[in-house]
């Protein structure tokens, strides 16, 4: 959910419009009526928008390009810092309206707020840079108010804790990172890489499965926070264990749910053996990304790529 006019990107919701939430409240009513939660995750683009889109200056930290989409963005000055801050307060007040369980904002593989955090994206030289508590600063203050508009709500954040770029933030960084966020919200959900290092954004079948978990048990360990995993957990019994062990406290997955939409429930009764696991090729769920999401685990796929498919 975008926050800002300056941050919006194709095929994203503006959280920011009022009109947007009867719409919303759908989607909200449809999860509801299973007895699941539903939380929205609200961000700005950053320097990853493009201005013809937007038609509007693309904002970011400091005028450093993303180096996949080349645009050179315009470094925010104070008073748009604080223009940005309130955008992401006033657009959760009016998204939760649809009945939302709970609000995330992303600090993550993209995103204005990953740029202020990133070593390489940040260049600023005032109380928003320079260190890894200036970098920050701006996330615990969009926390902050959040908290005290809307007490009584779920809030998280979507953390990067390696964005696997040269010259950027790794896993000490990200723990400082982490410690000062704890302190304001009620969970912290875990990330890795960029665009600039989409491999290890969604990391292929190169990639060990659980290849984050002994980080994620050194945040949950430092922080004491409550620690959503991610990272390639395709199979119940690594979640399992990394839930029994203490990794963390809840497991996240993506691209698992679309290899087997039925994971959960076919773990909850014990037919782990069932499941379509995720193999990691990536053709299908990114590979087509901004054209049809699919999957090779699914059946019309299978046959597609045996060459049975019409």
């Amino acid at each position: 959910m975008i926050t800002h006019p300056t941050g919006l990107y194709p095929g994203m919701h503006a959280g920011y419009v009022a009109g947007n939430v009867p719409k919303f409240k759908k989607i909200v009513d449809a999860v509801h009526k299973y007895d699941a939660k539903i939380f929205v995750q609200f961000s700005h683009m950053g320097n990853q928008t493009k201005s013809w889109e937007t038609s509007r200056p693309t904002w970011a930290s400091s005028n450093v390009p993303d180096l996949t989409v080349g645009e050179v963005p315009k470094a925010l000055t104070l008073e748009e810092i604080k223009e940005l801050e309130d955008s992401f307060v006033q657009s959760a007040v009016t998204t939760m309206q649809a009945g939302l369980d709970g609000l995330e904002i992303k600090v993550a593989h993209d995103g204005i707020l990953g740029q202020f955090v990133s070593l390489t994206k940040n260049k600023r030289t005032d109380e928003y840079g320079g260190s890894l508590e200036n970098n920050v600063r701006i996330v615990v203050e969009i926390l902050k108010a959040l908290r005290e508009r809307m007490d009584d709500v779920p809030i998280g954040v979507r953390l990067c804790i390696n964005r696997y770029v040269q010259g950027d933030y790794g896993v000490n960084e990200a723990l400082v990172y982490a410690k000062l966020i704890a302190a304001v919200a009620d969970y912290i959900s875990i990330d890795s890489g960029t665009w600039e290092s989409i491999d290890m954004l969604v990391p292929s079948m190169n990639v060990p499965q659980g290849f984050m978990l002994q980080d994620i048990a050194r945040i949950k360990k430092e922080t004491g926070a409550v620690i959503i995993g991610n990272g390639r957990i395709v199979w119940p019994a690594m979640a399992e264990q990394a839930l029994e062990d203490g990794t963390c406290d809840l497991v996240g997955m993506a691209r698992a749910l679309i290899a087997d939409p039925f994971w959960a429930k076919k773990a909850k009764a014990g037919k782990a053996d069932e499941i379509r696991g995720c193999l990691g090729c990536n053709q299908k769920c990114m590979g087509l990304l901004l054209q049809h999401l699919g999957c090779r685990q699914q059946e019309g796929d299978r046959q597609e790529c045996s060459g049975d498919g019409q």
